[in-house]
């Protein structure tokens, strides 16, 4: 203020020269001060007690214009980098969950809930399950139930739904039945989608596993083979030529099979190579071709033997060079998947379903070795 007074003064006894000269110190000064008028509020602001490498930074810059313009240019340099390094990071990160960072990709096709059901003491499941997946109509284009119970009759079917039900009763109790003939006449989608009536997956993780389903189709030769096959993490298991059926601890979900993993510090686990039918993503081709193999038909159904998901890994399998191995998706935030009650299962057999879930482990190790001999021994590798 003083000065812009002085200044006029000269101006008034004829001193242009002095003016100007006066008014060039006056702008550069407040050039030079005006990042440091923020000093009166600094306790207040938080960003100098976290970030004090600013202060410094602009302390430099009093020195002269040409070093004030370094510091901003050097914290415009900052700013950008951490946000290239973040958008690397995440991008990294999703890719590792089976999901691509970029959210307009694509928008997937729609595929088809294949559920199955015998037991109605899981009616409350039934409750639960049915209606939260008529909603899902943005990524469901229709729910087929198979059930395999003759004398007790199906629950009902929720009305008025975003995505139509199919309900199938089927002749006989046979897990053959979701990879049956009458599960494809009620299928238009090219891929269907396998859940058991005792998890609840989230409209986000139906989601992610179509993502990470056509991501992975695009990233293959151009064969028409469609041998990808998603599941989560959780159900990731490991058919080993000289191990048999292989639990990995880290992966399973429940107490029983967590007894009975595998936990030998003396091998290296293979990577996993089986998808349990627990949730399994496929295309809608290999129903057919699992139809199509008579003796691979009777084993699972006539035969009584339960491990119809293993085999169908086993076909995919062994119409490829075995190099492919399934896509399995992390659960989050938004892809859930909730475990629900296992009513006349494992968890409900007290004691004995410790001894069970031994038995059930050599039973699916059975399915391993026959796997060798009907597909040749190096399916599993």
């Amino acid at each position: 203020m003083y000065r812009s007074n002085s200044a006029s003064a000269l101006s008034r006894i004829g001193h242009p020269d002095m003016t100007s000269g006066i008014d060039q110190d006056i702008q550069q000064s407040v050039s030079l001060t005006k990042p440091f008028m923020i000093q009166k509020n600094r306790g207040r602001n938080p960003g100098w007690r976290i970030f004090p490498f600013l202060r410094w930074i602009f302390r430099r810059g009093i020195n002269s214009r040409t070093s004030c313009v370094r510091s901003r240019l050097l914290i415009g340099f900052i700013v950008v980098f951490n946000i290239v390094v973040y958008n690397l990071w995440v991008q990294t990160g999703l890719r590792k969950n089976g999901v691509t960072a970029n959210k307009k990709l694509m928008r997937t096709p729609k595929t088809t809930i294949v559920l199955m059901g015998y037991s109605i003491e899981r009616i409350d499941n039934y409750k639960r399950i049915l209606p939260a997946y008529g909603e899902m109509n943005s990524v469901l284009d229709r729910i087929i139930f198979v059930w395999n119970n003759k004398e007790d009759g199906p629950p009902p079917t929720p009305k008025d739904t975003l995505v139509p039900f199919d309900m199938l009763v089927q002749k006989e109790n046979s897990m053959n039945n979701r990879f049956g003939p009458d599960v494809l006449n009620c299928t238009s989608t090219d891929t269907v989608l396998l859940i058991d009536d005792d998890v609840l997956l989230s409209e986000g993780m139906v989601s992610k596993m179509l993502q990470s389903y056509y991501e992975n189709e695009k990233s293959q030769p151009s064969t028409g083979n469609h041998t990808t096959i998603v599941g989560i993490s959780n159900d990731a298991r490991i058919a080993s030529t000289n191990n048999g059926y292989i639990y990995p601890c880290h992966r399973i979900e429940g107490y029983i099979f967590s007894l009975a993993c595998w936990k030998s510090p003396f091998s290296k686990l293979p990577p996993p190579n089986v998808v349990i039918g627990k949730t399994m993503l496929l295309n809608k081709k290999w129903l057919t071709a699992y139809q199509s193999d008579a003796e691979l038909w009777s084993y699972t159904g006539e035969q009584k033997h339960f491990c119809e998901d293993i085999l169908m890994n086993a076909l995919i399998r062994s119409s490829t060079i075995h190099t492919t191995l399934p896509v399995f998706v992390d659960k989050d935030r938004h892809s859930k998947r909730e475990i629900l009650e296992e009513s006349g299962g494992l968890s409900s057999k007290g004691f004995s379903s410790l001894m069970w879930g031994f038995e059930w482990a050599n039973r699916r190790t059975e399915c391993v070795k026959w796997a060798m001999d009907h597909f040749g021994n190096d399916v599993w590798k």
